[in-house]
């Protein structure tokens, strides 16, 4: 199976407001490092491109964010302490953030269009991973719903088809219809594969909303535009039955 191109993710949990960041309308207002007592660490990510990626600080929360609001869109997650940050352009852009201890990291982010959301891990010490769990692990299941839909769709490639269930009914969008393909259990939740068709002459985008039902958490998307008579995968993520 071959992974979605592009992934355009929507997750009902960006819907909380940002009640404790502040952005900055210049790039240049951000404060610049300093050889202070609280040191500052500095990352170098490569995150999606308009879609959600989330940025955690282990064993803190993120109490404060600095940004350009014409390259980045910043969401806090009050729950986790987290931050969902979605790259509105494909420049190489910087970032700040301050934590609870007082400690301010700095984050560089390099949209990429073929790749899919990113979680960036911050440690109050420096250093920097990206969250990438094996299939299986035990942990994974107690993980947040938005970390966990976004780690079952990086899975996808991973899906067979033997161990999938047959999907019945079909969606039907305004003029893209969607196929049932399989469906899978993976993480506490319900992964949906449908094949989108442009059934019409004219080049169609392909608008998630238009396949979102009662019970859907997410909708990714294989591209953004089908040609005439082009087919996509659609991917529908429920919570597991």
């Amino acid at each position: 199976m071959i992974l979605p191109n592009r992934l355009l993710i929507l997750s009902v949990f960006l819907c909380q407001s940002a009640v404790f960041f502040s952005s900055s309308l210049n790039a240049k207002e951000m404060p610049k490092e300093s050889a202070s007592s609280e040191a500052q660490s500095s990352v170098h990510a490569a995150v999606a491109y308009k879609q959600p990626n989330r940025v955690v600080v282990l064993n803190s929360k993120i109490v404060r964010a600095v940004y350009d609001n014409n390259l980045i869109q910043a969401d806090k997650d009050p729950t986790t302490g987290s931050l969902y940050v979605v790259p509105l352009t494909k420049e190489t852009t910087g970032m700040f953030v301050v934590t609870e201890s007082g400690q301010t990291h700095s984050i560089t982010l390099s949209p990429k269009e073929r790749l899919t959301a990113q979680t960036v891990t911050l440690k109050e010490s420096g250093t920097f991973s990206s969250f990438n769990a094996p299939v299986g692990s035990s942990d994974l299941s107690g993980l947040p719903y938005e970390e966990r839909i976004q780690t079952a769709l990086k899975l996808i490639p991973q899906l067979r088809d033997s161990e999938g269930e047959a999907l019945g009914g079909t969606l039907a969008g305004v003029y893209l219809h969607a196929q049932p393909v399989r469906a899978w259990n993976v993480l506490g939740l319900r992964l949906e594969r449908y094949r989108i068709l442009n059934r019409t002459k004219h080049k169609q985008t392909v608008r998630e909303p238009e396949f979102w039902r009662n019970g859907v958490l997410a909708v990714a998307t294989e591209t953004s535009d089908l040609a005439p008579g082009a087919s996509a995968d659609l991917w529908l993520v429920r919570s597991a039955r």
